[in-house]
């Protein structure tokens, strides 16, 4: 099953005003058969597999991925392997061993190209400037999606098509990298992919379909749905920009700061409201949405106003472990509080005073890994009991096998601890 990455978003209305301010049908193989470890296939899922409450004390694999834009590494992770996305490959890593298992490229010609450390000295003018240009770099991270019950990961390359930049989709088995398909898509109305680079997020899947989120030059440009059966464009959107989903449902906002709820099948708007400029907040199945001093929370699935626990407010930035029961929110001004999925009784709460004046964190099943002034503060998220720390680096990702971790230019792999 797919572990959530990343730090949790906060989706302000600063940020949906940014955004606007701002293949083939045959299924392939993979240019050549991945050689997969025994230990990918021996080692048990993640969903047999408990939360890791300590890691081992030095990497397993080191990647030298460059300046990002977002400092966040573009990795999922799946089991006992890391998928590691760049601007010239798909490549999962063994979190055990460290070696690859698969290393996929695009059929097209990748549109940019991979960070390589410069050979030679550099004046301080040139490392400064070729910094600069490199940490414009957008790559999104891939995602370990269920479709239609087999465990895929999906990543998008930007390639160069006949009549400008296409997004090659790559979906491969999660567990092997055997390719599954591809799809080479131009989204209307995009520019050459020069002036302003392209991308595109995967924010959701469900069944036979994938969501996209596609942007250039940092801002957001449609949402586009793939037929994954196919595989094929669904259906295609320059009006609604989903950042993320749960359930078939697409939480989507535009330049007018209405948000509504878009269904993954055929993109038909299920529900929406114009707030005034709202902060929002993803949330599980939930959206936390603060309006001036209000904050209600919305059933993602319908648009309904749902009773929200004390203590939970807009400005908070929220976190669900996959398989996990529990919704764990915080922020510096407001602390912590921790309710049950289905927004019962508080669970647990922390004052400001208890937490970090920055906070990343991220969840994997119900236990919470919050960085800490050295390290990580590893928490149940059911009762907030600290059940282990780390002296390591923040992990961004975490699955039951172990995490990563980007640190300066470099993602880290780290195993679970036996």
């Amino acid at each position: 099953m797919r572990t959530i990455n990343g730090a949790g978003a906060l989706v302000t209305a600063g940020l949906l005003l940014a955004l606007t301010a701002c293949g083939s049908d045959a299924a392939h193989e993979a240019e050549t058969p991945p050689t997969t470890s025994d230990s990918a296939h021996e080692e048990r899922s993640d969903e047999q597999m408990p939360a890791p409450v300590a890691f081992a004390d030095d990497p397993v694999r080191t990647i030298d991925i460059g300046p990002l834009t977002y400092p966040y590494p573009p990795v999922a992770l799946h089991e006992n392997v890391a998928w590691v996305v760049d601007e010239e490959s798909l490549t999962g890593v063994d979190l055990t061993t460290g070696k690859d298992i698969a290393r996929i490229a695009p059929e097209g010609r990748p549109l940019y190209e991979a960070w390589t450390p410069e050979e030679g000295e550099l004046t301080e003018g040139e490392a400064a400037e070729r910094e600069a240009t490199a940490a414009r770099r957008q790559l999104e991270e891939p995602a370990v999606l269920d479709l239609a019950g087999r465990d895929t990961v999906v990543a998008t390359i930007p390639v160069a098509g006949a009549s400008g930049p296409e997004l090659e989709v790559i979906a491969a088995d999660a567990g092997t990298g055997d390719v599954l398909w591809r799809l080479p898509l131009r989204p209307d109305g995009l520019g050459d992919g020069q002036e302003r680079r392209v991308s595109a997020a995967v924010v959701h899947g469900q069944q036979e379909r994938v969501a996209l989120m596609v942007t250039e030059g940092g801002r957001s440009h449609s949402t586009v749905a793939i037929n994954t059966s196919v595989p094929e464009v669904a259906w295609e959107s320059e009006e609604n920009w989903a950042w993320f989903g749960d359930g078939g449902i697409l939480g989507a906002g535009n330049a007018t700061a209405l948000v509504s709820g878009i269904d993954i099948e055929d993109g038909e708007t299920v529900w929406e409201q114009q707030l005034d400029l709202p902060r929002i907040s993803p949330a599980g199945p939930y959206l936390v949405v603060t309006e001036g001093t209000e904050t209600s929370v919305i059933a993602l699935a319908t648009g309904d106003d749902v009773d929200s626990a004390p203590g939970l407010t807009g400005d908070m930035s929220c976190w669900t472990g996959e398989g996990g029961t529990t919704l764990v929110c915080a922020s510096p001004e407001d602390g912590a509080v921790a309710v049950d999925l289905a927004l019962g009784p508080v669970l647990w709460q922390l004052s400001p005073d208890d937490l970090p004046d920055s906070i990343r964190a991220v969840a994997f099943q119900d236990t919470f890994y919050l960085e800490a002034d050295e390290g990580m503060t590893v928490m149940d998220s059911r009762t907030g009991e600290i059940v282990g720390s780390s002296s390591g680096p923040f992990l961004s990702a975490v699955s039951g096998h172990g995490g990563a971790a980007l640190v300066g230019h470099t993602i880290e792999l780290y195993p679970a601890a036996p």
